[in-house]
């Protein structure tokens, strides 16, 4: 979670890119800190479930999205 602020904004770059349109900045950081409380809330239920470090947390929540669970 601490490098991908950088590459969600980029993502956000790229689709405003695309869709020919231009996003405020404060749209930006909304979005960016809807979607990093998500995710940071997702790997914290995970870590407190299996008893883990947000480390191995994260790579639990990485896979479960890759397996579909």
């Amino acid at each position: 979670l601490a490098n991908s602020g950088g590459v969600a904004c980029s993502y956000f770059e790229w689709e405003q890119n695309l869709n020919g349109k231009k996003y405020k900045k404060e749209d930006v950081l909304k979005r960016l800190e809807k979607l990093m409380s998500i995710a940071f809330e997702k790997v914290w239920a995970e870590s407190i479930k299996n008893k883990c470090s947000l480390k191995e947390a994260s790579y639990l929540v990485a896979l479960n999205k890759i397996f579909g669970k």
